[in-house]
Formats: C-alpha cells, sequence, structure tokens
C-alpha cells in the first residue's frame, strides 16, 4: 500500500494540510466556522517536515469586510516560519474566507 511507513522517505506536510491548519487557527482567533471561498496568493517556499520542524510559527491577519452579493467576508493573510527563525519562512497565504451559517 502506497501509506505504508516508509523509512527511506521523510514526512512533509503537504500544502493542502498547511491550508487547513492556517484556516483551523483563523477560525479560534474569529470564533466563526469558515469556508475557503477565494484563494489570491499561496506560495509554498520551503518543505515542512515534521521531524525537522516540530513547532512552528504562524502569522494570521483577519479583516472583516462587507462583499457586494455575498455579505460578510474576511480577508486573511497568512504566514508561517520557523520557530524563533522569522526569517526562514515555509508559505504564504492571501484568502478569502466566508463564514458557515
Amino acid at each position: 500500500s502506497i501509506l505504508k511507513k516508509n523509512e527511506t522517505v521523510p514526512a512533509v506536510c503537504p500544502g493542502v494540510c498547511t491550508l487547513q491548519m492556517v484556516k483551523e487557527c483563523a477560525q479560534i482567533m474569529a470564533h466563526e466556522q469558515f469556508l475557503v471561498s477565494y484563494i489570491k496568493q499561496y506560495r509554498l517556499l520551503a518543505v515542512i517536515t515534521p521531524q525537522e520542524h516540530p513547532n512552528l510559527m504562524v502569522e494570521i491577519h483577519l479583516n472583516q469586510e462587507e462583499k457586494e452579493g455575498t455579505g460578510l467576508i474576511y480577508k486573511m493573510k497568512a504566514t508561517g516560519s520557523k520557530l524563533g527563525a522569522p526569517d526562514m519562512k515555509f508559505f504564504e497565504i492571501s484568502a478569502e474566507l466566508s463564514p458557515i451559517k
């Protein structure tokens, strides 16, 4: 099976997992459940391996806005970097989040 653990290949955090992690952090911050409605920019700058980087620093900025035709949205900008080394960035995300009602 392709899902069996392979000791010769280190585990990595795929981009979709990174996006989900950031969305869940934003939900905790805003006390809302979100749907990612639009991704303006998603840059994966380095590979995140849990063995080498067990702790990350994730910085999230949320701004509430009224969007014509869709109602309230949150504009999100997020970056992830190595804990203690903010110049070593792993990702940058700019997206719109829609509250789930």
